[in-house]
């Protein structure tokens, strides 16, 4: 089994938690329909772009896992399930 990276496993965590407070705060806060006025409202300006980098951390940490992997018939059957589910 190969060695874990702690650093990869930190940017996941990392990931996981924009993802999800990027989400809070668009569903769950009346952010966009508040008025920018008082300390809360700048501290909160400036943790939602952060948020939103969530995805894109998801996106370059999978191309930085898939970077040795060769594109082959073998990989391309693969990439499809195994199991089909049946509605």
């Amino acid at each position: 089994m190969k060695e874990r990276i702690f650093g990869l496993d930190l940017v996941r965590d990392i990931a996981i938690f924009f993802v999800i407070a990027g989400h809070f705060f668009t569903l769950y806060t009346d952010f966009y329909n508040s008025p920018f006025c008082g300390f809360s409202m700048f501290i909160q300006t400036f943790f939602l772009p952060l948020f939103y980098t969530g995805v894109p951390l998801f996106l370059l940490l999978t191309g930085y896992l898939n970077k040795d992997k060769t594109v082959s018939w073998h990989y391309c059957l693969y990439i499809r399930p195994k199991h089909r589910l049946v509605w």
